[in-house]
C-alpha cells in the first residue's frame, strides 16, 4: 500500500480513516496522558537546560565539583537537545520515536550511577553517592518513557532516508569510542580540561547516544530520526557561539585542535540538520517523503 506522510508521519491512503466512536474513546485519554507526559519530561529538561546555562544554583548542586564553566554550557547543550527533541516528538505525536533516546537517558545515567557505585566500593568513600542515586532515579524514569514509546498509539512511520541511516551507523560507533576515551580520562577529547566525574558523566552520555544512534539506523524509522537530527540543531545553536568564544582563551596545541575538530562536528551536524529538516523537499517538516526513502 502506497505510503503518504504528513508531518512525516506515514499513512495508508486506502482506507477511510474510521470516526472514533464506543470502545476506542480510552485511547484518546490514554493518549493525551501520554502527551502531557512527554511534554512534562521535555519541559524538566529544558529547565535543567536553562539552569545550567546560567549556571543557577537551583541546578549546579547537582554538579558540584569544581569545574571549567565550559561544562554546564555543555552540559545546557546536551539536555536541551533531548528536551527539545522531546517536545518535537510531541508535535509529531510518534510516541515510539522516544525509544532511542530514553535508551540514551538511561544509559548515560544509569552507567554512571553503576560506576559510581563500584568507585565507592572500592575506595570506602561516599562522595558520589548523591549524585548516584539522583542519576538511578533519572534512569529508572528513561526505562518506563521506552516502555511507553513500545506501548503508547504511534502511527506508522516513514523509513529513514538511505543517506542519513548511512551516516548513523557511521556515527553510533565512532560516539560509543570517544565515550570511553572519556569514561578512560584521556586528556583533550574536549577542548577544556575535565575533573574524572565529569569525564565519566559525559563519557556514559555519548556512549548513551551511540546506542540511539545505532537504535534508529537499525530500526529505519524517519520520526525517530528527525528526533535525533532536531536534537542536533538544538545542541548546536547552544554550543556554537561558547566554542568561538572558547578559542579565544584556550591554550595549549591539544586542546586547539580538540576545539577545531569539535567546531567542526557543530557545523557539520548543524548543515545536515538544516538540510534534512527545512531544505530536502522530501523530508523537510511538514511535507511528504516517499515511501523509499532518499
Amino acid at each position: 500500500m502506497p505510503c503518504v506522510c504528513a508531518r512525516s508521519n506515514c499513512e495508508t491512503n486506502d482506507l477511510p480513516a474510521a470516526p472514533l466512536r464506543g470502545p476506542e474513546r480510552p485511547a484518546v485519554k490514554q493518549l493525551n496522558w501520554t502527551k502531557l507526559g512527554f511534554i512534562g519530561d521535555g519541559l524538566f529538561f529544558l529547565a535543567l537546560a536553562f539552569g545550567f546555562a546560567l549556571q543557577s544554583p537551583w541546578v549546579t548542586w547537582l554538579w558540584d565539583w569544581s569545574d571549567a564553566p565550559m561544562t554546564y554550557v555543555f552540559l545546557a547543550a546536551l539536555l536541551a537537545s533531548y528536551g527539545a527533541g522531546s517536545m518535537l516528538m510531541v508535535w509529531l505525536e510518534e510516541w515510539g520515536a522516544a525509544i532511542g533516546g530514553s535508551i540514551a537517558v538511561a544509559i548515560a545515567f544509569g552507567g554512571f550511577a553503576i560506576t559510581a557505585v563500584v568507585i565507592m566500593l572500592s575506595d570506602g568513600g561516599f562522595d558520589l553517592a548523591v549524585h548516584a542515586a539522583v542519576m538511578a532515579v533519572i534512569a529508572i524514569l528513561a526505562i518506563g518513557t521506552a516502555f511507553t514509546g513500545l506501548n503508547g498509539p504511534s502511527k506508522a512511520s516513514c523509513p529513514l532516508p538511505r543517506g542519513l541511516r548511512r551516516i548513523y551507523f557511521v556515527l553510533a560507533p565512532l560516539l560509543f569510542l570517544i565515550g570511553i576515551e572519556l569514561i578512560l580520562h584521556l586528556p583533550a577529547i574536549l577542548p577544556w580540561p575535565l575533573t574524572w566525574q565529569t569525564s565519566l558523566l559525559l563519557g556514559w552520555i555519548l556512549i548513551g547516544f551511540a546506542f540511539n544512534y545505532a537504535y534508529v539506523a537499525l530500526r529505519g524509522d524517519w520520526a525517530a530520526g528527525q528526533v535525533i537530527l532536531f536534537g542536533f540543531l538544538v545542541y548546536d545553536i547552544v554550543i556554537i557561539v561558547p566554542f568561538l568564544l572558547l578559542g579565544e582563551t584556550i591554550e595549549g596545541e591539544d586542546f586547539q585542535i580538540s576545539l577545531v575538530i569539535n567546531l567542526g562536528i557543530v557545523i557539520l551536524s548543524a548543515l545536515l540538520a538544516i538540510f534534512y529538516l527545512f531544505i530536502d523537499r522530501t523530508t523537510r517538516l511538514g511535507t511528504h517523503q516517499d515511501s523509499t526513502g532518499s
